[in-house]
This record gives C-alpha cells, structure tokens and sequence, in this order.
C-alpha cells in the first residue's frame, strides 16, 4: 500500500484521475446524482511480487461502463500515456482516462459534453482494442478520434453485440482540469450525425442527383454499413408509401436509415451500385454515403429517383 507521503507525491506528478458519477441523472438531466470522485493513484496497490497494480482509468484497468444512461466525471493532469492518428501533437498528449463498455445486443451509444468541462476534449473510440495509436485497420478498429469537443458537442458510435470498446477522453499538454460526460444508449439525436443541407424530397418520377469527393478523415455517421470515416448523410422527406431507386457510383458505402444511428439501418449497399427500397410509411429518413474507413478517400456520384 502507499504511504501518505508518497500518494501526494504520485497526486503532484500528476496521474490521470477517473471519476464516476454515482446515480445516473434523470430524463430532464436535473443534477441529483451523488458524485464519488476517487482519484487512480489512491486505487492503486501492490501485489506480492512487489509489481503495481494498473492505474484505474488505462488501458490495461478501464472504468467500467454500466449499459444505462449514466455520467461520468474526471480530472486529468499530468503527462499522455497515449495519443491517437488525430493529434496535432499537442490537443491530446496530456493525461487521459479510458472507460470500457460492452452489450448483448447492437446498440447507439452517444455522449455530451457537459458545461462542468474545464478544457476541450480529444474523445477516442475503439473496437476490441485500447491504445492503438494510429494503428488503423480495414476493419475499423478505431472507430472514433475527434477534434477538440467544445461544452455541449454530441458525437455517436454503433456498438457491435458482444463487443468491447473502449471510450478515451484525453486533454491537451500540460492541462489541470476536470470533465463531465452523460453517456447515453439509444438513438442518437439528429445534431449528432453532421447532416448534409440539401434535402431530398419525395416526388413522383421525381430525381435528385449529387457528386461529391470525400476527404480522408473523421465522420459522423458510424454503423453496421458505414464506417468510421467521412460521409454524406441526406434527410429523405417521404410522404408517401413509395419505392425509390438509388445508384451510387463510386467506392462507398450507402445505406438507408430510419434515424441517424447505424442501429436504424434498413438496406445497405456497399462498395456502391443500385438498389432499391420501398417506404411503407410517410416520416423522414435517412441515406448515408459513407467511407469504410479514416483512411479512405473517394468521389462519387448519386442519383436518387422516385416511382
């Protein structure tokens, strides 16, 4: 066990320190959780053979996420443990905590930054794995690395049954700071999924056609289809029980969605081509074209027609 001394030496030094919140908020966000903040060098031990026990809050001894709306809170300080392919070298080389959740079953999980956030934070999401850099892979293993959020951003991702992902915030050099995330399941809100302004509206023999080249980079839109990298995503206004035929030209991805979420998938075409889908009931979709992976780069083109 540490002594005193020594555990506020390790405090100055300055490890990440995770924090969870108790209960989670309720629907109306009102704060009335009882907050335990437990910084990671106080939990952390020494086994017989005299090695240490890994710092709650890494790779190696993630916080576990429970599957419910919850929020979790931290303060970072000190030096990167790791950083991801986003980095300038500078927005997220400073202390990170990691979290890690799995479900039985597919599900959108999507977090808000809360105005208790002193800095702006790096958010990393990846699959199967904790701490890969930039080691990115076809099949997605990173699934997210962000920008600088600002207080009030909302990013989502699609949760693989039976898989484990692991949620790292991470701070900027030489940042002393505290966080607060609500971690929410579910369809995700529409501000989350980035969607394009041109709308394509339902109209007899009606067509709606777009081009466009898509950069190498972060998106918006993960799902089953999609994928991790940049993408298009169109509200399709339909008011009429209908087909609509689409044919994408280009080495992309597109699918139809009943929300923004990759959980409200309803067909999908990969690699482009055409295909076609019925709409039983009038409301508002959505179709995605989007990248498989942050590396990729493509151009393509669209045409969406109606019956």
């Amino acid at each position: 066990m540490l002594s005193a001394g020594a555990l506020v030496a390790s405090l100055v030094i300055g490890a990440a320190c995770g924090a969870r919140s108790g209960d989670p908020p309720p629907d109306d966000a009102t704060e009335t959780e009882t907050e335990t903040e437990t910084g990671t060098d106080s939990e952390t031990g020494t086994e017989t053979d005299g090695t240490a026990d890994p710092p709650l809050g890494s790779c190696e001894n993630p916080i576990v996420l429970p599957l419910k709306q919850f929020t979790v809170r931290g303060r970072l300080l000190g030096p990167s443990e790791q950083d991801g392919w986003c980095s300038d070298g500078e927005n997220d080389r400073g202390a990170e905590d990691v979290y890690r959740v799995t479900a039985p079953y597919d599900v959108d999980v999507y977090f808000i930054v809360r105005d208790e956030t002193d800095f702006e934070p790096v958010i990393r999401v990846e699959k199967d794995i904790c701490g890969a850099g930039e080691d990115l892979d076809e099949d997605g293993t990173v699934r997210m690395c962000t920008n600088p959020l600002a207080t009030g951003a909302i990013r989502s991702f699609f949760l693989e049954a039976n898989a484990e992902y692991f949620i790292t915030v991470d701070s900027p050099r030489g940042v002393d700071g505290r966080y607060g995330l609500d971690i929410l399941y579910g369809p995700p809100p529409v501000e989350a999924c980035a969607l394009h302004p041109s709308v394509i509206t339902q109209q007899p023999g009606g067509v709606f056609l777009w081009e466009n080249e898509l950069p190498a980079g972060q998106g918006f839109a993960d799902g089953p289809c999609g994928g991790p990298g940049t993408e298009n995503i169109f509200a399709l206004e339909i008011d009429y029980p209908g087909v609509a035929a689409i044919d994408v030209d280009g080495d992309v991805n597109a699918d139809i969605r009943s929300y923004c979420g990759g959980t409200g998938e309803l067909v999908c075409e990969q690699n482009g081509g055409y295909f076609e889908y019925f709409f039983e009931s009038p409301g508002t979709y959505y179709l995605n074209v989007d990248q498989p992976s942050h590396t990729s780069a493509n151009s393509y083109s669209l045409r969406v027609e109606f019956d």
